[in-house]
């Protein structure tokens, strides 16, 4: 990707988190509800000025000098889709509030075709040889977006950010208290599955395991929890037996390693879906899930995306290599002696 290109990145990703940010001002002082706000359209001005921009100077570049970035190409395609089916969803469903906002599937989708987008910059300078130690006019760009992916993930985690806390009181308004409640549910699924996938992408870092390994595992880790709180949670166990299964099913079908990123980011992205998919089911069997379809479904996007995000942590992908080139050899003048 060319300078310009990640600074123009850089600048319409600003123009667009701004416009988010001030949509999200807009939600939690109650200004109006609907698709068509002053606010949705900084977001997406920004957005189709990026597309004028890159329309117009890749139709001035031959077509040999175009350099692509799949990631971006397929944010955009996320985006776009994420965008209409906002639009289709508020016109069936309504407008979403709350906590339901922000585990929307269509605004997910918004934010995953954003952090795809916005990432062209980092990707590109992650695979620049040679550069491990920038200076501040060349990192920008990268250090721009990189802030910015880090203001979307916390604008759509910021239920459990403890900046939004003005101090540590009681509340007693039902509205808030179920609130409270719906975002310490979802925050409990993150956290239990940072712990769990996190553990299984450290394991597969050093070996790839024997089967039945994730089994025991997962279940191992549930039952214990099981057995220490209340055994009327046992319902959760074959959930993380299944999942657990899964996984061991994965190493033998994929072969997640150091050497298969791709292998690891698809590891990374089921068994979060299989875990807590049953683990949905399992409720539902059981004792019912109540929660509006924004609430779980978001939940489990999420988990999701998180195991994605931990095994870029885990499993970065590694740098270009560029082929040692031998410095040419020095012509010298040939005299004679007479």
């Amino acid at each position: 990707m060319k300078r310009r290109d990640e600074i123009a990145i850089a600048i319409f990703g600003t123009w667009m988190v701004t416009g988010l940010y001030v949509d999200g001002w807009a939600h939690a002082h109650e200004k109006p509800e609907t698709f068509f706000t002053p606010w949705h359209l900084i977001l997406y001005s920004g957005f189709g000025a990026a597309v004028a921009y890159f329309a117009i100077t890749g139709f001035r570049q031959p077509s040999r000098e175009r350099a692509f970035d799949k990631l971006v190409a397929i944010g955009f395609f996320v985006f776009v889709a994420g965008a209409f089916g906002d639009f289709a969803w508020h016109q069936i469903f309504g407008i979403e509030v709350s906590l339901e906002a922000l585990l929307s599937p269509t605004h997910l989708a918004l934010m995953t075709g954003g952090l795809l987008m916005v990432g062209g910059p980092i990707r590109s300078a992650m695979q620049r040889p040679g550069d491990d130690s920038p200076s501040l006019r060349s990192f920008f760009p990268a250090l721009v977006c990189l802030t910015l992916s880090a203001a979307v993930v916390s604008f759509f985690l910021q239920y459990v950010s403890a900046f939004r806390w003005g101090g540590l009181l009681q509340n007693e308004d039902e509205q808030f208290f179920n609130v409270l409640l719906q975002s310490g549910g979802v925050a409990s699924v993150l956290i239990t599955n940072l712990v769990i996938l996190g553990t299984a992408l450290i394991t597969l870092r050093r070996w790839r395991t024997p089967p039945g390994a994730f089994t025991l595992m997962f279940g191992t880790l549930a039952f214990s929890m099981v057995a220490m709180l209340w055994w009327g949670l046992i319902k959760h166990v074959p959930a993380a037996l299944v999942a657990g299964a899964f996984a061991d099913y994965l190493v033998v079908r994929l072969r997640p390693s150091v050497d298969r990123v791709a292998a690891v980011r698809w590891f990374s992205a089921l068994v979060p879906l299989v875990l807590w998919s049953s683990w949905l089911v399992s409720l539902e069997l059981t004792v019912g899930v109540q929660w509006p379809v924004e609430i779980w479904t978001g939940m489990v996007i999420l988990a999701v995306l998180e195991g994605v995000g931990l095994s870029i942590l885990a499993f970065p992908a590694k740098p270009a290599v560029v082929a040692d080139v031998p410095p040419p050899i020095e012509q010298r003048s040939v005299t004679t002696s007479g």
